[in-house]
């Protein structure tokens, strides 16, 4: 808890909301598939070997991400 920041002012909160909102909004769009332990035997790699296939093909491997 050493490396938490305190917010003392009104301003620094209002910094960092904004800080906190430009991130949230500079993200690019992603796709989540669930690779547990039991979505694995039921094929989840292989939809995540076809997703990155096809959005290479479409030309968007660089601007969607694929969260494993």
């Amino acid at each position: 808890m050493d490396n938490i920041k305190r917010v003392r002012s009104r301003e620094e909160l209002e910094k960092l909301r904004q800080r906190i909102e430009a991130k949230k909004h500079s993200r690019s769009p992603m796709i989540a598939v669930s690779v547990s332990t039991c979505a694995i035997p039921l094929g989840a790699m292989s939809v995540v070997e076809a997703l990155k296939a096809e959005l290479m093909k479409q030309g968007l491997a660089e601007k969607v991400e694929i969260k494993e």
